[in-house]
């Protein structure tokens, strides 16, 4: 039987350790698939994303695809193309991934089950109870959106409040129409929207403890940082990178306050959860944990060496 092909949407894919860990995931998880790289700039036309669609339509070998950067975009041009959607990806207004099962293609996020385990080594660790921490999302595109509702399913007594910040205005806006309903809903959480030219103030202003996520982007797809050189983290903060690759500014502006209590975290971790959770729904097999320990161990020689 012929191998299944895998698309990956992205900016720039040909940088991801995807590609040179594929053929070692395959055999930790026992399937038998190829990983097809499909670049796009940012924000596309809609016809360039329904061209998208059409192509994995029309390959009888496709099981799917892996969406990174455009999650927002494939929801607003692509959900009337799909036959269903899973209630966290409407909920969210994001299609992470894609699965094609006997010609039916469903989205869904594949954040949403990487995150749980990631945001609980964060929120969950050094102390019983567990200290109350802010969350501060720099970013409100799809990785933010999930982590902004991972994050309040722990509830308003480990997060009190969940500050999402986002400079593009249409998807500020749809994000202010969808986020009290879907954080309330979830665990009660005081959440607030502020625009992105804002980053500075709203990092400088957090409470000491906080955990702040870089979602953007930047420091991956694009060189830089949401925030600026100057800015001071707040005491005892966490600094949370969903990138692993790029210059990591973000990570090296946090490392340089280690002095001040702040822990830092790049995306490595999430990066495995994320793939591992989309292949295992693309081959039809549970997510089960002595697999993602498999997963793990075969992508180990790809691992980053610390440059932040």
């Amino acid at each position: 039987m012929a191998a299944a092909r895998v698309y990956f949407l992205g900016v720039r894919t040909r940088g991801s350790a995807s590609h040179r860990a594929f053929p070692a995931w395959m055999k930790a998880i026992g399937w038998s698939a190829s990983l097809i790289g499909v670049d796009m700039p940012l924000h596309s036309d809609c016809p360039r994303y329904a061209d998208f669609l059409a192509r994995m339509k029309d390959d009888e070998r496709c099981a799917g695809a892996q969406v990174t950067s455009h999650k927002v975009r494939v929801f607003e041009c692509l959900a009337d193309g799909l036959d269903f959607l899973d209630p966290d990806a409407c909920s969210l207004g994001e299609v992470g991934a894609v699965a094609i099962a006997a010609g039916t293609l469903t989205g869904f996020s594949p954040d949403m089950m990487a995150l749980a385990g990631e945001l609980s080594r964060m929120l969950l660790a050094g102390g019983q109870p567990p200290r109350a921490r802010e969350v501060v999302i720099l970013g409100g595109g799809g990785a933010g959106r999930a982590v902004a509702l991972a994050s309040a399913r722990f509830g308003g007594a480990i997060v009190p409040k969940i500050t999402i910040t986002e400079r593009d205005g249409q998807v500020k806006a749809d994000l202010e129409a969808r986020l009290e309903a879907l954080l309330n809903t979830a665990g009660r959480v005081h959440a607030e929207v502020r625009d992105g030219a804002e980053n500075d103030d709203v990092v400088r202003h957090a409470p000491a403890g906080s955990l702040l996520v870089n979602a953007t982007g930047l420091g991956k797809d694009i060189a830089g940082s949401p925030i600026s050189g100057d800015v001071t983290l707040p005491a005892d903060s966490i600094a949370w990178d969903l990138n692993y690759r790029g210059d990591l500014r973000f990570l090296q502006h946090a490392r340089a306050q280690s002095g001040r209590g702040v822990q830092v975290f790049d995306g490595w971790d999430y990066f495995l959860r994320n793939w591992f959770a989309c292949l295992s729904r693309l081959a039809g097999m549970a997510p089960a944990e002595d697999r993602f320990e498999r997963f793990c161990a075969a992508s180990e020689f790809l691992r980053p060496t610390i440059s932040y």
